[in-house]
């Protein structure tokens, strides 16, 4: 007996030492901000530029939730409804797998759960859902990329222009799935791939097309927006390649005849289409532009349309949002660019009417695009306040400027609290600047904190960095007039290039960091009065990489050591995090893991999808991300596996009965001293809250919610004394 006992302890001790070395981070949805409306409900789910709108039972419940594919980041965002209210929920993103271009959630097999259409370079791909009712959401690869015999006998790709979203639905009213796109390239008439999975098999999960007309309706599409002609009519084709349209199909007068919405690259509106033929023969002759009639579609490039209903009252609402990989010509207002049409009529025969044009975009921090948070005590009031500058916005058709925003912490440090209470900070935008990325530091040592940033000037292209002195006294209000620039020389520097300053050689002032567009990281020395000195062109072997573009970084001690950590983020969708940097800087960096943030549902660290380039700051030990879509993500440090020390006085007896264990499902716990109980998973991280025990009664805990594995259980008795027991769930 005393040899399996020192076993344990042995074993427990080295899972302790390894536990040590291992970072968690929650994406936490308890902070508060507020701005100057209201506070935000979903303030921290990292902003939405090109909506694809989507619904889906995310958790089973029966109701319908909602989820956002993100055309310029390639991110998606998952709200459950909750009391009729959307609620950004996260950890249900996990669930889906990386996607481009577009994202449609369409049940292909009738067995009530939305399967995934996305696009791939091979054409269509295809997950299905295999989710266990009560169990977390699943999604298979079913089809790598859908086949499609062609009109000449062929087995082809099908394959839509990697501009459009093909219209899937069932066409012509068999019950399965068809498939609508235009010819690829030239782009004119829209070709028809009927499925005959219901006709064959009498079954709707085969998924086999073939294509039955390359003039579906008999419509032409023509030289200039809004020009379509009809049957054998020509019409003049300015152009030979002409990609670019978004499909939407819907029954607009009640008839149970497809119609579709479309809207086309470099065109602003959406154009209705009314089928005037039958279910099996489509006929059109006419069209509708401006639609709806009532505050008509008018965006500034490529809507798409997306029929869904996002306020589940039963009735499909219509969602319109720019079909863009980026903000082409800068004159997209991504802050208001998710427009939502209330359905007040029936799905068979529908009256969209206009609510607003940031739908969920106006419950979150949503500042445009490519934003950068930093944190810096403005008020001197003991804690840090919240800067973010961007990218750019073009709001009511103003040019694209970037600007600094302050949310000012009206909380603590401990338990921050942000409210908005500056839009154009030091009026930064009178610089006529686009790529923002600024940086706080004392950089004259005098005290108080200065302001430092990369910016391309709008008048002449040129991107430098350059710094304003605080005027102000230390703790007293930050003071930055922006005519007081002062530049910094450094080589040549590219937008989007990011700088951090830190004191590397421990000299007493500030030296350099440059995150590069390209990839790369470079160290510059302060040698004298901001002078700086190229010292590593490669810092820990970060280099120019295509696939790692617009590098973005922060450093703090994230594990506790002592010792400053970087987190980096890049175009790859993800953060990375090397411990130790200052120690390895002149070495070469390897990630500590890239698998750090925890999943609640499924109860482990994963790696996540932050979208297209990813900016860290930090906020104490925790990790604050800025997105491509212009929000934030808040990532909570949870490393709490230093809560169980090795504690010798656990080898002190204290009689602790755990039972049953293993478990299936509920434990019972009895004590013979008062004292707390915490259980966690094997990555330290606390997973159901801490009990109260009281002596000698049994005290019993569910353990429903989690998955199956092996969990900590620790018991601190009102001493201090610990003993942690492993306890196996397995159902």
């Amino acid at each position: 007996m005393k040899i399996l006992i020192n076993l344990f302890i042995i074993n427990f001790l080295f899972l302790q030492t390894a536990l040590a070395q291992v970072l968690s981070f929650g994406l936490d949805q308890s902070i508060k901000v507020s701005n100057e409306k209201a506070e935000l409900v979903n303030a921290w789910t990292g902003g939405l530029n090109a909506a694809q709108v989507s619904t889906i039972d995310l958790n089973s419940d029966k109701v319908l939730d909602v989820v956002i594919f993100d055309r310029t980041s390639y991110k998606v965002s998952t709200f459950l409804t909750q009391n009729g209210v959307l609620r950004y929920a996260p950890d249900y993103e996990a669930a889906f797998p990386a996607m481009e271009n577009w994202c449609l959630l369409i049940d292909y097999d009738n067995d009530g759960k939305k399967d995934i259409f996305t696009a791939t370079r091979s054409g269509i791909r295809v997950f299905k859902n295999t989710t266990v009712q009560g169990k977390e959401l699943t999604f298979t690869l079913f089809k790598d990329a859908l086949n499609v015999k062609s009109t000449s006998g062929n087995i082809l790709r099908l394959l839509p222009d990697l501009t459009d979203i093909p219209a899937i639905a069932d066409i012509d009213n068999d019950g399965d799935l068809d498939v609508l796109n235009f010819l690829s390239l030239t782009g004119h008439s829209i070709e028809f791939s009927k499925n005959f999975s219901k006709e064959r098999y009498n079954s709707l999960d085969s998924l086999e097309f073939e294509k039955t007309t390359l003039s579906w309706g008999n419509i032409l599409e023509c030289g200039s927006c809004g020009e379509y002609s009809f049957g054998n009519s020509s019409c003049r084709i300015e152009k030979t390649e002409h990609s670019g349209h978004a499909m939407a199909v819907l029954d607009l007068n009640g008839d149970g005849i497809k119609d579709f919405l479309l809207s086309s690259v470099g065109c602003t509106g959406v154009t209705a289409f009314a089928n005037k033929g039958t279910a099996n023969n489509a006929i059109f002759d006419s069209f509708t532009t401006n639609f709806p009639a009532s505050n008509p579609v008018n965006m500034t490039s490529f809507p798409a349309s997306f029929i869904e209903d996002v306020d589940n009252d039963g009735l499909k609402d219509l969602l319109v949002s720019p079909n863009q990989y980026f903000n082409d010509g800068y004159k997209i207002d991504f802050t208001n660019s998710i427009w939502f049409y209330k359905n007040t009529g029936t799905n068979g025969t529908p009256n969209f009417i206009f609510q607003k044009k940031n739908f969920l975009q106006d419950q979150t921090i949503d500042l445009g695009e490519s934003v950068k948070p930093a944190f810096a005590d403005y008020d001197g009031d003991g804690d840090l306040d919240l800067f973010v500058s961007n990218g750019g916005q073009a709001i009511d058709n103003q040019p694209f400027k970037a600007k600094i925003f302050l949310f000012e912490n009206i909380g603590s440090q401990a338990n921050p609290i942000f409210r908005l209470v500056n839009s154009d900070y030091a009026n930064f935008s009178s610089l006529n600047l686009r790529f923002l990325k600024i940086s706080f530091a004392d950089l004259n040592a005098d005290g108080v904190t200065d302001l430092a940033f990369i910016a391309t000037n709008i008048a002449n292209g040129q991107t430098n960095l350059r710094y304003i002195r605080n005027t102000a006294a230390k703790n007293e209000l930050f003071s930055f007039n922006t005519s007081n620039l002062a530049s910094i020389n450094l080589p040549t520097l590219t937008p989007f290039d990011e700088p951090l300053f830190w004191d590397i050689d421990d000299d007493k002032d500030q030296d350099l960091l440059i995150a590069r567009y390209q990839g790369g990281l470079q160290y510059f020395e302060n040698t004298s009065n901001l002078t700086f000195t190229l010292k590593n062109s490669k810092v820990g072997g970060i280099d120019d990489d295509f696939g790692k573009r617009s590098l973005s970084i922060a450093l703090a001690d994230f594990n506790g050591n002592g010792k400053p950590d970087l987190v980096a983020g890049n175009r790859s969708g993800s953060l990375s995090i090397y411990s130790d940097f200052i120690e390895k800087i002149n070495g070469t960096l390897t990630p500590a893991s890239n698998e750090f943030v925890f999943n609640d549902l499924l109860g482990k660290n994963v790696k996540y999808n932050f979208g297209a380039e990813t900016s860290p700051a930090v906020y104490g030990n925790d990790i604050v991300v800025g997105l491509t879509g212009g929000g934030l993500q808040f990532l909570k440090n949870k490393n709490v596996i230093t809560a169980v020390e090795t504690d010798n006085s656990f080898l002190q007896a204290i009689d602790l009965q755990v039972f049953p264990n293993p478990s299936q499902e509920k434990i019972t716990i009895k004590a013979e001293k008062a004292g707390q109980v915490s259980i966690l998973n094997l990555l330290g991280v606390q997973v159901i809250d801490t009990k109260r025990i009281i002596p000698q009664d049994a005290y019993e805990i569910s353990l429903g919610n989690l998955a199956n594995g092996i969990y900590l259980l620790v018991f601190t008795s009102e001493e201090g004394r610990k003993i942690t027991k492993k306890v196996l769930l397995n159902r």
